[in-house]
Parts: C-alpha cells; sequence; structure tokens
C-alpha cells in the first residue's frame, strides 16, 4: 500500500497505545514523522485487549504484530482508498 501525506491539523500528542481504540491509526512516537513516511511505519489497532498487548497491523505490508499497552505512540488520521 502507498503512503502519501497529507496536511496535519492542531498538536499532536503521545498517548499509551492501550489508550487506542479498534480502527485508529499511529505511528511510535520515538519515529519521526517523516521517517515513518519512509519506512512504511504506520499501524491500525486490530485488537485493543489482548491480555496487555495489542493486536496491529502494518498499514503498507498488512503485517501482524503484538505492542505493550505501555508504548507511546501519535495518532494520525488515515483515509484508505480502494480502487475497483
Amino acid at each position: 500500500m502507498k503512503l502519501k501525506e497529507a496536511p496535519i491539523e492542531g498538536v499532536l500528542k503521545d498517548v499509551a497505545l492501550g489508550n487506542l481504540k479498534g480502527g485508529e491509526v499511529f505511528r511510535f512516537a520515538h519515529i519521526p514523522f517523516y521517517d515513518a513516511m519512509k519506512e512504511d511505519a504506520f499501524y491500525m489497532v486490530l485488537d485493543p485487549h489482548d491480555h496487555g498487548k495489542v493486536l496491529i497491523a502494518n498499514i503498507a505490508d498488512g503485517l501482524l504484530l503484538k505492542r505493550d499497552t505501555e508504548h507511546r505512540v501519535m495518532t494520525h488520521l488515515a483515509t484508505l482508498s480502494v480502487s475497483a
């Protein structure tokens, strides 16, 4: 999947990964925005309540990962485009 940048509105603040809901898109807070764009390092929360872990999927390649709830992340608005 190809990532494209859109303007960021407002100030982004880091939050704990465990505070996100299913479907929310984020990057890890320690990775700067443009580095995350180059590295395809944006993720979507799939299951936020999996025994102290959060099930996430990489937006670019669909790789599934489990991460601890205390990881600091930056949330982003995202739009998924599907072509026929």
